[in-house]
């Protein structure tokens, strides 16, 4: 109970002071937060250029070893 009578005894000042102190403390954490949500999506956008780069090689590996089998198989009709 006693504290409830001291807080209607703190100056208007100080608990507007304490809650832009409490705002300036969530305005950098929401800043920290974009620039690591930014971050993410830098990275995020590497790691689908790497994905992408990768499917494409894949293909090309996919490709040749098609083209190594029918060899294989056209010289293994040669056999008698």
């Amino acid at each position: 109970m006693l504290e409830k009578v001291l807080f209607w005894r703190v100056n208007s000042t100080t608990l507007t002071s304490d809650l832009n102190s409490v705002n300036n403390v969530f305005i950098k954490l929401i800043t920290k937060l974009e620039k690591i949500r930014k971050r993410l999506s830098v990275v995020s956008e590497k790691n689908q250029q790497q994905i992408t780069k990768l499917q494409i090689e894949r293909d090309k590996l996919s490709v040749i070893d098609r083209d190594i089998q029918t060899q294989i198989e056209k010289y293994e009709g040669m056999i008698v």
